[in-house]
């Protein structure tokens, strides 16, 4: 009787033990938004642009794989700046973040336009021309919190969810 008690309390130990590990968080060591490191050539051009943008420069969580900053700019008077962040790999992407709105062009010829829920109450427009050639185009902009964002790519056809994972894990 004495064995199976103690094989029992060894169990639920173990059982106990088990769900500890199971269930226990982490206290922020794993970083969920991978950014470049601090001192590499893409953490020097992201710590540029966040130091001289006079608002927050939000970098993507979720880039296609290959994906890598490799320029920045921030221009404008006061009150009517702009942060652009350059990627090449994929595709070319190019992300645009600013205290105005982007000019009104026409659509381009063969685009595709669509309105989609982006954030919770953030509508965004996305065009999309894909002439069934080796690259498309995506350009999606948006506006939240008083902030204009828009984001362009060329890069593989029929690639929307990914440009629209880039866009929705901005950090």
């Amino acid at each position: 009787m004495r064995r199976l008690l103690l094989y029992g309390l060894g169990g639920l130990s173990v059982a106990l033990l088990g769900l500890a590990f199971a269930t226990c968080s982490t206290s922020g060591l794993d970083n969920p938004c991978p950014t470049p490191s601090a001192g590499s050539e893409a953490g020097v051009l992201l710590a540029d642009a966040r130091s001289a943008a006079p608002f927050a420069v939000l970098y993507p969580c979720q880039l296609p794989a290959g994906e890598q900053l490799v320029g920045e700019t921030v221009t404008g008077p006061a009150g009517r700046q702009q942060a652009e962040l350059v990627f090449a790999g994929p595709f070319d992407l190019t992300l645009r973040q600013s205290q105005y709105p982007p000019p009104t062009n026409p659509d381009p010829t063969g685009a595709s336009r669509s309105e989609i829920d982006l954030f919770p109450n953030v509508r965004a427009i996305l065009l999309e021309v894909n002439d069934g050639t080796r690259k498309a185009l995506y350009h999606l902009f948006w506006e939240r919190d008083g902030l204009f964002y828009e984001l362009q790519a060329v890069g593989p056809p029929l690639q929307r969810r990914q440009i629209l994972q880039v866009a929705t894990s901005l950090e």
